[in-house]
């Protein structure tokens, strides 16, 4: 009498089972084995100063601060903004502040 034969599904599964089992219990054993050594930059490791430099703390008060809404109209004082002319003979670029184009408005606010 012939054996049956197991199906070559339960074969492939047995045989991921294992190899499962076996990867693993390596990944496991080598994380435990290997030794971690970090790397550090020489610059880490170093002392740090503990003295204030006076030069800086006093280029601190030199410093430019603007108030909450003056940023915006610094930076519109400042980037031209490209306009094509209306002219219908030759089309050019020319560059104007949108501060010149609100005052030829009329119009302060944004």
């Amino acid at each position: 009498m012939k054996k049956p034969r197991a199906p070559s599904l339960v074969t492939v599964a047995i045989m991921t089972t294992i190899t499962i089992i076996f990867w693993v219990f390596f990944s496991v054993y080598r994380v435990l084995s290997t030794k971690i050594i970090p790397d550090t930059a020489p610059g880490i490791l170093e002392p740090i100063l503990v003295d204030l430099d006076s030069n800086t703390l006093a280029q601190i008060d030199k410093r430019v601060y603007f108030e909450r809404g003056s940023i915006q109209q610094f930076l519109l004082e400042i980037t031209p903004f490209p306009t094509l002319n209306k002219v219908e003979s030759s089309p050019s670029l020319e560059t104007t502040t949108p501060s010149a184009e609100l005052e030829a408005t009329g119009s302060g606010e944004l």
